[in-house]
């Protein structure tokens, strides 16, 4: 009976020693090698940014072609309430392969940076709105006087060519109104 005991305490010690040593932690070059791992970021994850009212300013009057320009606030009823219309609009303008620039006035109602970014990109991921938008930090009235803006109120749309204005509308942007974008581009053909 002591050499069954013996027997079996010496089986299972060094069944545990073995156990131990070798399969409990992972051992030097025991593991497989694999590329490591390449994360995409999300394309909406680009769609919001700071800038600068300079950065604005440039992007918008140095654009060569036609530029739609469309000013918003999360924080304005009128542009909520026009958003999937203007998603639509700027989709039929898109296969017309004009471009378009959204600027965020989040800021402009005292609203922190840090808050303000967040709020967009929701509204943007929730919209599935297929342009930019720029937050502009910096004083209004620069960003209203090196645009002309004779209306400093949103929603607020315009069309550019080569950087130059062609048509602004204060409101919120009919049928009409975008007919009336339409009839600019032709004419401005």
């Amino acid at each position: 009976m002591n050499i069954l005991k013996r027997s079996i305490h010496y089986i299972l010690s060094a069944g545990a020693k073995k156990i131990s040593k070798n399969h409990l932690f992972e051992q030097p070059q025991e593991r497989e090698k694999h590329p490591p791992v390449q994360l995409e970021k999300p394309t909406l994850e680009d769609s919001v940014s700071l800038a600068s009212i300079a950065d604005i300013t440039r992007d918008i009057l140095q654009r060569k072609g036609f530029l739609l320009v469309h000013h918003w606030a999360t924080w304005c009823d009128g542009c909520m309430e026009e958003l999937d219309d203007i998603q639509q609009f700027v989709g039929s303008l898109q296969e017309e392969e004009i471009a378009t620039y959204a600027v965020s006035w989040e800021l402009f109602n005292g609203t922190p940076p840090q808050n303000a970014l967040p709020v967009v990109q929701h509204v943007h991921d929730a919209h599935k709105l297929s342009f930019s938008s720029h937050i502009v930090k910096g004083n209004p009235d620069d960003l209203f006087a090196i645009l002309k803006l004779e209306e400093q109120q949103i929603p607020q749309t315009c069309i550019y060519k080569d950087g130059k204005p062609l048509f602004s509308h204060l409101g919120i942007l009919g049928k009409e109104q975008q007919e009336e974008i339409r009839n600019c581009i032709r004419e401005a053909l």
